[in-house]
């Protein structure tokens, strides 16, 4: 069993500038909370048949606290149509009882476990807009644009640098979709998501890195009542592989290991009724 109880007060602000109905600012300031996953408690170990550093066994710690965040938020907002928007922020963190795994050896195995693991800083910009391709060009074609980007970064206090970040936070992403609607019944369109990847050191005798990620999607929706649609997608049109790798390394020396998956196509069809 694991029980956990958390204060989580929020206290948000929007002030609308003077002179103008188009922008905006916000400005929050929080107190949030990440639980562990059921997976990370579980204490059964999972053995490795070839079992070192970099396969090790896998065990969960019931004892994990969840990560506690103090963080604040300020964006600026700007409307120049009542469909067309783009907005710039930036946000901080200090994080306490960072969760994050290590591999050790215990009675002559090696085992990996999450901890939690000290303090951490994040902080990073945000932009986002969306926009219908008229709003720029009028002889422009049905097309509604959405753009997003995130730059973060992030340091762990008790691991010592350089690249000692959070272990699931992307330095980059970025995602760019459009919808196109043909006419009333068909609408088409796609989206383009790009995620950095990059090398992060987890631990002092531990590091992890990955590849960038790249994927494309389209999908069509077809209206064929006012309360019944159908949306038919297909997913990573690339089809790039997942790359990721751990090492490790102490006073005799370093080894790692990189891991390759395929990746397919997905194949989706949602039929939508309202009643």
């Amino acid at each position: 069993r694991n029980s956990d109880q958390v204060l989580s007060p929020s206290l948000q602000s929007l002030w609308k500038l003077p002179n103008t109905r188009n922008d905006q600012i916000r400005l929050a300031l929080s107190r949030t909370y990440n639980s562990p996953r059921i997976a990370q408690l579980i204490p059964r170990p999972y053995t490795s048949t070839n079992n070192n550093p970099l396969e090790p066994d896998q065990r969960g710690n019931p004892a994990l606290k969840p990560e506690l965040a103090t963080g604040l938020d300020l964006a600026y907002e700007h409307y120049w149509t009542d469909t067309a928007m783009y907005s710039v922020g930036v946000y901080g963190r200090r994080i306490d009882d960072v969760i994050r795994d290590e591999t050790r050896l215990i009675d002559g195995r090696w085992v990996s476990s999450p901890y939690n693991g000290g303090k951490a800083d994040a902080w990073g910009i945000e932009m986002d807009s969306k926009f219908p391709l008229r709003s720029l060009l009028p002889n422009a074609p049905a097309i509604d644009v959405r753009f997003n980007l995130t730059r973060n970064w992030s340091r762990v206090d008790d691991v010592p640098g350089p690249d000692n970040r959070l272990q699931d936070q992307a330095k980059l992403s970025s995602t760019l979709a459009a919808d196109y609607e043909l006419n009333t019944d068909w609408t088409v369109g796609g989206s383009f998501t790009y995620q950095d990847g990059g090398y992060i050191r987890s631990t002092l005798n531990q590091a992890r890195f990955s590849a960038p990620r790249r994927e494309f999607d389209v999908y069509g929706l077809w209206s064929i009542s006012r309360k019944t649609k159908l949306r038919v997608s297909v997913g990573n049109l690339l089809q790039q592989a997942i790359v990721s790798g751990n090492a490790y390394f102490d006073e005799n020396g370093s080894t790692d290991i990189e891991r390759r998956r395929k990746a397919a196509l997905l194949y989706r069809a949602t039929l939508e009724v309202r009643l």
